[in-house]
């Protein structure tokens, strides 16, 4: 008896043991399904979250990409190529299109109704830009400088940048639109206002045989601007003035001609009246002119534009950010520009001086007042009000200004002889933020 109940107490604690055992690996295995299905979930987020994060570097990419394809063809086509110049050998040229169902562009033609610059005769070729056509870019190619190369001559317009016109020659590009007085401001809700005209011409002004580039911007409500170039290089040479000089700026009423004795004529007031310019000395230079619509008989006076040959100043503010502000803006014929005064305060008493070569004649002084180069930066900055004028001969002058933004004013007085005419600064129209006082322009006559 006590044997079997030993043995059947030992049969019974193995058989606990054994379910316990039991037991125990069925909550393992139970643990492991577990911990196999968590992982199984952590690898199908893990998987999602780096779909999630490829997917997202792929829109960005595609986003960057346009953004640098749209960037480039902004910076090749309208940027200011002037100042940084590219070499674009290796660059595909765009081919010519237009947003126009006819072609804007106008050559070899004589007069129509709405050319800025009127030809009288067949002296080259013109291109016509007209916003009422709803052109955003126009393009073509022709020999500018008579070397058997045709070079491509761009123009576009965009909300930021303006109007450009671009010439690639030789291995560069090269921006004209910087180099003029002009454009205003003509943005309307970004668009160009409907029957805004843009114009550029090459025609030979001084049968020279060699084409001068004339930029010309306006319409029947806006004052014309026309800025013309000498074309004397090959494009060989990434500085803008070692291949084109700018030799005038011509402002008026609606439009300009070119007769066929090389004089560019603009009429004034509605009695027949007309300022004529000609070549002179390489230098576009103005004579008054007075005609009818039957005469082109001119009656030549003394009025020409007197060209500096050095430019100084009292102080200059120190260039900033790639700008400078030095006395010689003032006679580069770029409104973006600006002879800037260098002193603390409003600068009263400082001056520029502009000299020229030898004695001459002087009865006109154009000025542009403050920094032109926006409206925003001209009413920024201070302004001259009141000006002393000096000449060499001793004799001087108080003149006092219009603050005008985008326009001369007109200083005339009996003709005096003198080797330089220096302009001090007496009393300022104030900035809304700065009290540096600027003026950008500065012509003598």
């Amino acid at each position: 008896m006590e044997t079997k109940k030993h043995y059947e107490i030992e049969i019974s604690t193995l058989n606990g043991e054994y379910e316990e055992n039991i037991n125990n690996k069925e909550d393992i295995n139970n643990k492991e399904d577990a911990k196999e299905r968590d992982n199984k979930k952590i690898d199908k987020k893990v998987k999602l979250i780096i779909a999630l994060i490829i997917i997202a570097i792929v829109i960005l990419l595609g986003i960057f990409t346009k953004y640098d394809f749209i960037e480039k063809t902004i910076t090749d086509n309208i940027s200011n190529i002037k100042n940084e110049p590219q070499n674009l050998l290796n660059e595909e040229i765009p081919s010519k299109n237009s947003t126009a169902e006819d072609s804007p562009i106008i050559q070899n033609h004589n007069y129509d109704e709405n050319d800025l610059l009127f030809l009288t005769e067949n002296k080259g070729y013109t291109y016509i830009w007209k916003t009422s056509q709803g052109i955003t870019y126009i393009e073509d190619d022709i020999d500018i400088n008579n070397d058997g190369i045709n070079e491509s001559i761009k123009m576009s317009y965009d909300s930021t940048n303006g109007i450009k016109a671009i010439i690639f020659m030789g291995g560069y590009a090269y921006d004209l639109v910087p180099n003029t007085p002009v454009p205003i401001e003509i943005a309307d809700e970004d668009n160009l206002i409907d029957g805004w005209i843009m114009q550029l011409s090459i025609v030979d002004i001084d049968g020279d045989d060699r084409y001068e580039l004339i930029v010309a911007y306006g319409d029947a409500s806006i004052s014309l601007g026309m800025t013309i170039f000498k074309i004397f290089g090959s494009g060989n040479d990434p500085d803008f003035e070692e291949n084109f000089q700018c030799i005038g700026y011509i402002e008026g009423q609606e439009y300009a001609r070119l007769t066929d004795n090389y004089i560019i004529e603009v009429p004034y007031g509605s009695q027949g009246l007309f300022t004529s310019y000609k070549m002179e000395n390489k230098w576009l230079t103005e004579f008054d002119n007075e005609i009818s619509n039957d005469n082109y008989q001119q009656e030549e006076v003394e009025l020409s534009f007197k060209r500096p040959v050095s430019v100084s100043t009292s102080s200059y503010l120190e260039p900033n950010n790639n700008l400078t502000y030095y006395a010689k803006n003032v006679v580069d014929m770029d409104t973006s520009t600006a002879w800037v005064e260098g002193v603390s305060g409003d600068g009263i008493g400082e001056w520029v001086e502009v000299e020229f070569e030898g004695e001459v004649i002087v009865q006109r002084i154009e000025i542009e007042n403050g920094y032109q180069k926006s409206s925003d930066i001209y009413y920024k900055n201070n302004r001259p009000k009141k000006i002393r004028i000096e000449f060499s001969n001793g004799e001087d002058m108080v003149v006092n200004l219009n603050d005008d933004y985008n326009s001369y004013q007109f200083v005339e007085f009996n003709p005096i002889k003198t080797e330089f005419i220096r302009i001090t600064l007496e009393e300022v129209y104030k900035g809304s933020k700065y009290e540096d006082t600027c003026i950008s322009e500065i012509r003598s006559y």
